[in-house]
Parts: C-alpha cells; sequence; structure tokens
C-alpha cells in the first residue's frame, strides 16, 4: 500500500474544524427547541399546581361554611381554622416558626398534601432562609410562588363572582376596560412576595410576573386558570394599586349605580376577615 493511500484513512484538521463546525451549528439550532419544550412543560405543570391549590380551597371552604381561607392579616384571627392558606401560623408561633412549618402549616395543605404544588417549576431556589428584612430575590424563595388576592380573605364562595370588570390606570368615572374571570390565587413576581415581611397575600405595590410566554397565570373561583400579562412597571413601586374589581357594566355608567358605585380595589390593605360578604 502506498502512503497516499495510508493516509486517507485519518481526518485533516479542516474536515475536523467542519464536522465540529456542523455539529456546534446543529446544537444552536437544537436549543432554542429545546428551550421551548421544557417553557411549555413548566407553563402546564405551573398551570396545574394552581388548579390544585384553587381545588384545595374550594375543598377548605366546603368543609368550613362555604369560607375561603385567611391569609397573612388574618393570623390572630381568632377562628384558629380560617388562618393564612399558606404557612399558618396557630397562635404563639413566630415568623421563623411559620416560615420552617410552610407550607404544611398552612389551612389547605391537608387537602393538597404536597409542598411542590405551592411552587412553579419555572422557578430556581434563591435559598432564602427567613429573615425580618430578608428578600427573594429574582427565583422561588423555595417555600411557594403564589399568592392569595386579599380581597377575598374570608369571602363566602358564593359571594365571588365569577367574573370581574376591570380595567388599568387608576380610578377614572370615563376608564372603560373589560371582562374577565375573578383572580383569586395568581403568580406573583419574585420581587414582589415576602420582600419585607412573610406574608402570602396579594396586594399593594405586588405584581404578577411575567415568566411564561411575557405573562403568567391565575386561579378563579370555580377552578379554572387563566393566562394573564399584567403591564410590566419599570420599578414596580405600585403595580397592583391601579387594578379594580367592580361590577359589569350597567345603563347607569360603567361602575354599576351612578354616584355609588360598587368598586372593589383588589390592592386594598385594609380588607379585614369577610370584608367582601358585607357588599
Amino acid at each position: 500500500m502506498s502512503k497516499s493511500s495510508r493516509s486517507r484513512f485519518g481526518f485533516t484538521l479542516v474536515e475536523l474544524l467542519v464536522v465540529i463546525g456542523i455539529i456546534a451549528l446543529l446544537i444552536s439550532m437544537l436549543l432554542p427547541v429545546l428551550q421551548k419544550a421544557k417553557d411549555a412543560a413548566n407553563s402546564a405543570k405551573c398551570s396545574s399546581n394552581l388548579r390544585q391549590l384553587m381545588m384545595g380551597m374550594l375543598y377548605f371552604a366546603n368543609d368550613n361554611k362555604g369560607s375561603l381561607p385567611g391569609r397573612d392579616n388574618d393570623r390572630g384571627n381568632p377562628k384558629e381554622e380560617y388562618r393564612d392558606w399558606c404557612y399558618g401560623p396557630p397562635k404563639g408561633w413566630s415568623d421563623a416558626q411559620a416560615w420552617t412549618e410552610c407550607p404544611r402549616g398552612g389551612t389547605i395543605f391537608k387537602y393538597v398534601r404536597n409542598k411542590d404544588v405551592y411552587r412553579c417549576p419555572s422557578l430556581t431556589d434563591t435559598g432564602l432562609v427567613y429573615l425580618p428584612n430578608g428578600g427573594v430575590g429574582a427565583g422561588s424563595n423555595g417555600k411557594f410562588d403564589f399568592a392569595y388576592h386579599s380581597a377575598w380573605t374570608g369571602a363566602k364562595v358564593t359571594k365571588v363572582p365569577n367574573l370581574c370588570y376591570f380595567y388599568n390606570g387608576g380610578w377614572a368615572a370615563n376608564k372603560v376596560g373589560k371582562t374577565i374571570a375573578t383572580p383569586i390565587l395568581v403568580e406573583e413576581d419574585p420581587k414582589t412576595m415576602c420582600g419585607t415581611n412573610l406574608e402570602s397575600g396579594h396586594s399593594n405595590a405586588d405584581a404578577k410576573d411575567h415568566r411564561h410566554r411575557g405573562g403568567s397565570y391565575y386561579a378563579s373561583i370555580d377552578g379554572s386558570v387563566h393566562f394573564i400579562i399584567e403591564p410590566k412597571y419599570p420599578h414596580l413601586s405600585q403595580p397592583i394599586t391601579t387594578w379594580y374589581y367592580c361590577l359589569p357594566p350597567s345603563k347607569n355608567g360603567p361602575y354599576g349605580v351612578a354616584g355609588s358605585p360598587k368598586l372593589q380595589s383588589i390592592g386594598r390593605t385594609d380588607t379585614y376577615w369577610g370584608w367582601w360578604n358585607k357588599q
């Protein structure tokens, strides 16, 4: 066999570089497809988690005279079974102990029985250990990623409307919005969850996340799950305070009876146990 024939059994450097280049190109083309598939799977799982949590709330209501559970502001409620849905706590618990026992200490855990349901698989842990003035950064706090709209604490399921009329942009009588399924449990932006205090409610300057296709999921009172894109705010200073619930438009105007609009801000902080039942 000649020398030239023997050399044909090996790759030249140029050929090897071409093969490596082709492989790298194929990988770069495949990665976005794989990422989309992963995102779709995480979205489906997140939606399923929210549905399970909402069903846990409805099971709780079925066992407690039709009332939804409480949230962080209801810690001192004399009816212990109505306390916070997510982390309790029973009387005498400190914040640190409540955090340690979360979410098993919450009032709906016995219906859900799976701590992983309280989290979105798209978020990674930040390794947060609860501190009075701690924060969660930009990932999961490792305990829960969903929050409970504060307006509905202790509300009777039969009192919560299936649909709500909302607009974004602050109160003005001439603003027009649209009708959507009423949010109960939402995916909250990690930057606004447990920033300076331990809480599982959604109010004040809290914001919905944008992790799934630019938006997030929320669960409604009938157990259904929906997708929503809340406008982004540069500093997350007061996003939720521009969202309002009210009755659907009537012949007297967009907000019910003229002069006495039946309006409820979902961002209010003074909502007390069963407030909505008296409206």
